[in-house]
């Protein structure tokens, strides 16, 4: 039976090509005619630039990412090359530019990693956040001082002054009203 397919599942299998546990081919389930074909192809497609990225020269995603038609759909040409060359990429990994250069296919350039490790290494303020290591009050991010309140990490000891801030204010509000806490 055929399933609708929906917008972010298009836009996950155009840029990583790793939608198999939807139904989606992997690369390495095609033919090896047909994979060495398409590595001599991309290799016509990139200039290398001054700072030894092989910048890819044909259509591009959004964020700059190099688009190679595979089987009459979008993947990401760092993707394919690098399984092409180093080898198929296990489900769940992402291929990483650490050159930090989008179009970039060289696989010297490329790291089979996992959206996490991604994320950290990267720009964002998420990897921004992650690379703290104290909180905004100073206290320091360790195992025991960390939890995860509502998605976030958290600083335990200034959780625990705001509650106790917020304990004592309530007391102070139940007692203004006469009532006992």
């Amino acid at each position: 039976s055929s399933r609708e397919t929906t917008l972010m599942e298009i836009i996950a299998m155009d840029i990583t090509g790793t939608l198999s546990s939807t139904g989606y081919m992997k690369l390495q389930e095609l033919p090896a005619e047909y994979l060495e074909k398409l590595r001599i192809r991309i290799e016509k497609c990139y200039k290398v630039s001054k700072t030894g990225c092989w910048e890819w020269t044909k259509g591009r995603f959004p964020y700059g990412y190099g688009k190679v038609s595979v089987k009459h759909a979008g993947w990401g040409a760092h993707r394919v090359y690098y399984q092409l060359v180093k080898g198929f990429v296990s489900d769940g990994l992402v291929i990483s530019h650490e050159c930090d250069n989008p179009p970039c296919i060289n696989p010297d350039h490329l790291k089979a990693t996992t959206q996490w490790e991604n994320n950290a290494r990267g720009k964002g303020i998420s990897a921004m956040n992650l690379r703290k290591t104290h909180c905004i009050r100073g206290h320091e991010f360790t195992s025991e001082n960390t939890i995860l309140y509502k998605g976030e990490r958290t600083c335990r000891t200034c959780k625990n002054i705001y509650a106790h801030r917020r304990d004592i204010q309530r007391t102070m509000e139940y007692n203004a009203r006469g009532l006992t806490s």
